[in-house]
């Protein structure tokens, strides 16, 4: 199994476990339902190679309860909220960058850890867990909403925001 290309349509759970191999630059779209992985080379290897593309509302769900670390870009359409979910104590690290004018929601016990500097434009609602900003222009161009969990800094810069509430 080592595809160029996955597109996840559907309203169930698409579970990816130890698929670690493949020599191909995996790209994936998602229009619908949950992507669940316990590793960032789930997705394909190499890990830097690829996007995910979130081209309507879905879930991309970590369950390692250790750090996952993920440095495919994300690509957000418009009017597309995707939703990241990571397992309690697990750290889902992105270290590239989210583009596009959709929203993201963060929820799962977790920690979501934003390394880069992300131009995507929508909203960013921290519903539970804790958003990690390791760059402060982490949301330089989102309105950051909280209904619940945490919002940690671990840098020394002035943080910016499109908007916080």
């Amino acid at each position: 199994f080592s595809p160029t290309s996955v597109v996840m349509d559907g309203s169930g759970v698409l579970t990816i476990a130890n698929y670690a191999r493949g020599t191909s630059a995996t790209t994936w779209t998602l229009n619908s339902g949950t992507l669940e992985i316990s590793a960032g080379n789930n997705l394909g290897s190499p890990v830097a190679s690829g996007q995910i593309t979130f081209a309507g509302n879905s879930t991309l769900r970590t369950t390692a309860v250790s750090s996952v670390a993920n440095t495919r870009g994300f690509a957000i359409n418009s009017g597309v909220v995707a939703t990241f979910e990571a397992a309690d104590p697990g750290i889902f690290s992105f270290q590239n960058v989210f583009t596009g004018p959709g929203s993201i929601t963060k929820t799962g016990s977790g920690t979501h850890q934003f390394e880069n500097a992300n131009t995507f434009s929508g909203n960013m609602t921290l519903q539970q867990g804790t958003a990690r900003v390791q760059n402060a222009a982490a949301f330089q161009n989102a309105n950051v909403t909280f209904s619940g969990g945490a919002l940690e800094f671990v840098t020394t810069a002035t943080a910016t925001f499109g908007w916080l509430s």
